[in-house]
């Protein structure tokens, strides 16, 4: 994956890792998981502009996940939500760090704090 571009990933996964670049990206010299630590951490969900929501969910069938929605308007996709599991939330979640501390080396510190933080190296 390269930062802001969604080639090379599976279109039904367009959705996280678009919402996933809109919560990352740090806004107001903002860490960089400003946001991310309310959805994983805190509330255990978060929304902003540009019209986005994360959620943590816990279903008894389906099993623990995220749910993802944005604005069908603004994502210019297909979907405009769906849910996650926890495995293909967090790999993503990965991936795009790692795509930001590519696109941004000044941050690649940070990430790997958070990375590490997170336990996403364990994954």
């Amino acid at each position: 994956m390269k930062w802001a571009k969604l080639d090379g990933i599976a279109s039904e996964e367009h959705l996280l890792y678009k919402v996933l670049m809109w919560i990352i990206a740090p806004y107001s010299n903002r860490p960089v998981d400003h946001f991310l630590k309310r959805v994983l951490v805190a509330e255990k969900g978060f929304g902003g502009d540009p019209g986005w929501e994360i959620e943590y969910s816990e279903d008894v069938v389906v099993g623990h996940g995220f749910r993802v929605w944005a604005d069908k308007e603004i994502s210019c996709l297909d979907e405009e939500e769906l849910i996650y599991d926890s495995e293909t939330f967090y790999k993503a979640l990965r991936e795009t760090l790692e795509a930001y501390s590519v696109a941004h080396p000044s941050y690649r510190q940070e990430i790997s704090e958070i990375i590490r933080l997170y336990g996403l190296d364990l994954i």
